[in-house]
């Protein structure tokens, strides 16, 4: 027993229109995968400026903490008014001397 399978022959119009259709759906897709991609990169490049901004945040942090720690010391905080603003004891004088050019 043979079958016999007849096959439809598809119009040439029906081929191009059925191709058209399958070309423009796939036109679409590629169009929102350029789209998420493009979006994708602006995010990564969003969240690496975040990333150094949050490293220079944390390092003034840890420098301000260490500061502050600094000026909880009653020794460190007169020998930098002292050294910072010429603020002295009394009784004591400052002197200014000339700073030393070389070749001059």
């Amino acid at each position: 027993m043979s079958q016999n399978t007849t096959r439809r022959k598809r119009s040439p119009m029906a081929t191009l229109i059925i191709s058209l259709v399958l070309l423009l759906i796939s036109g679409y897709f590629l169009i929102n995968v350029f789209q998420e991609t493009r979006i994708t990169y602006s995010l990564l490049v969003d969240i690496n400026e975040a990333k150094k901004e949050y490293e220079s945040l944390k390092a003034e942090s840890e420098q301000l903490v260490n500061q502050r720690d600094k000026l909880q010391d009653p020794n460190y905080v007169e020998n930098y008014a002292r050294g910072e603003y010429l603020i002295t004891k009394e009784g004591e004088a400052i002197y200014h001397l000339p700073s030393q050019n070389n070749g001059e």
